[in-house]
């Protein structure tokens, strides 16, 4: 974790066009907290393969992505589908809201891609892959004008998985 904030530190440090100053020790502690208590990198993560849909375990995810204040963001797009590779209906909630940026979840239209991000129904991915499917997508923007910090927030979808989103948020320069 200390590689991950040095990391961040110097990271911040190079960006040029930024004014902004880093976040407090408070909120890296803040951070921090809220990525152990959710399995980030944490004994509970989930590491080798996913259980099921209808298991009582939820099956834990975690995402790093890099946002320019302002600019929403797609960080991900969840769905199912059925063998015939029709789609099914998905619901997907924000368990844990941005403590600044907003999150937002939106149906969308796609071309479903050659696996699944648990590993399931592999011979279904690869029969349907490229095909246009519906689903929901998940978004996430930052407040104009600031930079140089991190956001956190989750979602839960109705199959048991769980997504931490962990965003950079950048000014943008100029």
């Amino acid at each position: 974790m200390r590689t991950v904030v040095l990391t961040a530190v110097l990271s911040a440090g190079i960006l040029t066009g930024c004014n902004s100053t880093l976040p407090s020790q408070e909120e890296w502690t803040q951070a921090n907290k809220f990525l152990a208590d959710n399995a980030w990198d944490g004994s509970k993560a989930s590491t080798g393969p996913v259980l099921a849909a209808n298991s009582k375990r939820k099956v834990v995810r975690n995402e790093q992505h890099e946002a320019i204040a302002g600019v929403p963001l797609e960080v991900g797009i969840r769905w199912r589908l059925n063998k015939d590779c029709s789609p099914l209906p998905v619901k997907v909630r924000i368990v844990k809201p941005p403590r600044y940026g907003r999150a937002y979840v939106q149906p969308t239209n796609f071309f479903l891609p050659n696996r699944s991000v648990d590993g399931r129904g592999a011979a279904t991915m690869q029969r349907c892959a490229g095909l246009r499917s519906t689903g929901q997508a998940i978004y996430y923007q930052a407040p104009p004008g600031k930079g140089n910090y991190y956001d956190h927030f989750s979602i839960e979808t109705n199959t048991g998985l769980r997504f931490n989103y962990k965003i950079l948020v950048q000014k943008p320069v100029g």
